[in-house]
Formats: C-alpha cells, sequence, structure tokens
C-alpha cells in the first residue's frame, strides 16, 4: 500500500514539474514517520495541500483536520467521513437506490461471503469464505481487537472501477478499469494492478455509470476532484457499487498519458481558481 501511495505523488509529481505558476513541495513522508510533525512544520510554507493518503484509520479526516486552513486539493471532510465507513456507505448508496452487497435483487442465491475492515483500503485484509458460520466465527474474533469489520455477500462477476472528475455542479467520468485480482487458497484476496478495458465495453458501460455517478453524488454529498469507485459488473451487467474512495487512487497511474491530458492541473484548477 506504501509503495502505491509513492506511485500515485510521483504520478501527480511528474504532472505538475513542468508548470511554472506555482512551486512544490513534495513530502518524503516514510511509512513510521509522524507526520502531525511534519505537517505542522511545512504549514507555514504552503497555500494548498494535495494529500496522498488512504481513508483507513481515520488518516485522511485527520490529515485534513490539521491543515484545515489551507486549500484542500480533494473531497470535503464530509465525504471524507461517509466513504471513511463501508458500513455508512452502503446504507446511504441503499437508500439512493445504487445496486451495493446490501441491496441486491430478492430471492438472489448466493455461496460466499466477503470479510473485510469496515475502513479498509484497497483488498486490505479482505477475505473470502464458503460458508456463513465461518465468516461469523472469524468476524466476532476480529471485532473483538478492537476493529470494525464488516460482512456482506460474495457477488460472482468482474472486479472493476471507475474514476470520475467531480466539480462543484457537473461530474465526469473518465476511466473504467477491470482490477486483477488474486484470491488464495485460503480465501484471501490481493489486488495485483488495473488494466483498461476495451472501448466497445467502455462505450456501453459508460451511459449507466454515468448516471450511477450522479446518484453517487447526492447520496454523498461533497465529493470533489478526484474520486475513484469500486465495483462488480455481474453476468446480467448489473453494477454493484463495493465502495467510493474519496482520494486518488491506483486508477490514476499512467491515466494523463493515456488520455493525453494534464489531469493533474485539470484537478488543481477545480480548487484555485
Amino acid at each position: 500500500m506504501f509503495e502505491m501511495g509513492i506511485s500515485m505523488r510521483n504520478a501527480v509529481e511528474r504532472d505538475l514539474y513542468s508548470n511554472k505558476d506555482f512551486s512544490l513541495i513534495i513530502g518524503k513522508h516514510r511509512l513510521n514517520d509522524d507526520y502531525d510533525d511534519y505537517l505542522n512544520k511545512i504549514k507555514s510554507q504552503i497555500d494548498a495541500v494535495w494529500v496522498i493518503a488512504p481513508e483507513s484509520d481515520g488518516i485522511l479526516l485527520e490529515i485534513e483536520s490539521i491543515l484545515s486552513d489551507k486549500i484542500w486539493i480533494g473531497c470535503q471532510r464530509s465525504a471524507i467521513k461517509i466513504a471513511s465507513s463501508k458500513s455508512i456507505t452502503k446504507k446511504k448508496l441503499s437508500k439512493f437506490g445504487i445496486l451495493n452487497p446490501d441491496l441486491i435483487q430478492k430471492n438472489r442465491f448466493f455461496t460466499n461471503y466477503v470479510l473485510k475492515p469496515d475502513d479498509g483500503a484497497g483488498s486490505e485484509n479482505t477475505k473470502i469464505f464458503r460458508t456463513l458460520e465461518q465468516a461469523v466465527n472469524e468476524k466476532e474474533k476480529l471485532n473483538e481487537s478492537g476493529r470494525k469489520y464488516i460482512l456482506e455477500k460474495f457477488i460472482e462477476g468482474y472486479a472493476m472501477s471507475f474514476s470520475m472528475l467531480c466539480f462543484e455542479d457537473c461530474l465526469e467520468v473518465i476511466s473504467i478499469k477491470k482490477q486483477i485480482i488474486k484470491i488464495f487458497p485460503d480465501g484471501k484476496i490481493s489486488f495485483i494492478k488495473n488494466s483498461f478495458i476495451n472501448q466497445e465495453l467502455s462505450k456501453s458501460l459508460k451511459p449507466k455509470i454515468f448516471s450511477i455517478a450522479k446518484k453517487l453524488r447526492k447520496a454523498i454529498p461533497g465529493l470533489m476532484g478526484f474520486v475513484g469507485v469500486d465495483f462488480i459488473l455481474d453476468k446480467n451487467n448489473n453494477i454493484f457499487v463495493l465502495e467510493v474512495n474519496p482520494r486518488l487512487t491506483c486508477s490514476f497511474l499512467g491515466l494523463s498519458n493515456h488520455l493525453n491530458r494534464p489531469l493533474s492541473e485539470e484537478i488543481l484548477k477545480i480548487f484555485i481558481k
């Protein structure tokens, strides 16, 4: 996860380095460093901040709080707070009629169950169980450790994601990707990489995804800038939203070159007029 964050930070740096309209301070924060001290040290030197960090363990919310007097390049605090909890997010999605593992067709048969941290990023500590009893027992053990885990029904299909740019009064779906994941014999899930889907599939999915994206902004007010959404595409082309990432995701990697657009500059202009 740390290496992925470095890659995303480097991608933003490459995009922005040649722009002479502003100067960059690139945080060389290491895994076990105290980021509170670092951020407080550089606060006086910056006007705007773009943080590459997960929402898990309240990290993104804490950083936003430390830098609340700066221009924040990213989602508003209200959206981060909702999206940081998968269970709260799914309640919001269900309320607005967005398919998700908690809002499914009646009489749909399930054989597997997924156990994951409520505030996890990516496939972190996510595992598939073959029986509900096994999943419930493991959930109870993990919750006793102090971190909240949630249980949801496993939906057969393709693991995918879409990325969108959220402006003040409109949005744009800029990419749809397939997620390459590995499921180990013990049920653990590991994210490997993203890959672009073919143009034909992208064209057929985009209208439905755009409709979902518009509902997402109503369900989670405060989504701004780059937002990533993980979903499952089932055999009937139903889209089940799994989670909403209120931040830059690994889908950003290579996207500027692929689209031949200066995405980092476009994102900055959403917040800096």
